[in-house]
């Protein structure tokens, strides 16, 4: 910190992308056909509500925006109407998330490829991970050691 400035020329806090379906959140079973209609009507709202979060990724998220200063913004494959439920129930139940947006995984891959502010994209299933490359991190369970490594 110079002068008053949070960060000086060149600087910048290194942005985490953490993908909202499976690994934020996951429908479970008696959720499934209830999910499947509202997709199927594009009721997005519905659609959000069907998920549910992994208390222990949240509790990693909060470790990693408060203690090591990361930004932290939260991307999903869903359609662009379902960027304003999700959005809303993100700040109902007060996520770590400073961003949160729908995108498109082939033009995300092209735009991170040269962001140096994003430093890595966490999916919950290997499949997901297929568009990033090298800055994906493939998490197959919360309880990993560090989202670091």
């Amino acid at each position: 910190m110079k002068g008053g400035d949070i960060a000086g020329p060149g600087e910048f806090a290194p942005r985490l992308l953490f993908l909202f379906e499976g690994l934020i959140a996951t429908v479970p079973s008696e959720n499934s056909r209830r999910h499947a209609r509202a997709m199927k009507k594009g009721r997005w709202d519905e659609v959000i509500d069907c998920y549910v979060t992994d208390s222990r990724m949240m509790a990693r998220l909060w470790d990693l925006s408060w203690r090591y200063g990361y930004a932290v913004d939260l991307i999903t494959f869903l359609p662009k109407e379902a960027e304003k439920p999700l959005k809303e129930r993100s700040d109902a139940e007060r996520w770590p998330f400073g961003w949160v947006t729908s995108v498109n995984p082939e033009y995300l891959s092209r735009q991170v490829a040269n962001d140096p502010t994003v430093a890595r994209i966490y999916v919950g299933n290997e499949r997901d991970g297929v568009w990033f490359g090298g800055k994906t991190r493939w998490v197959p369970d919360p309880n990993v050691a560090s989202l670091l490594e």
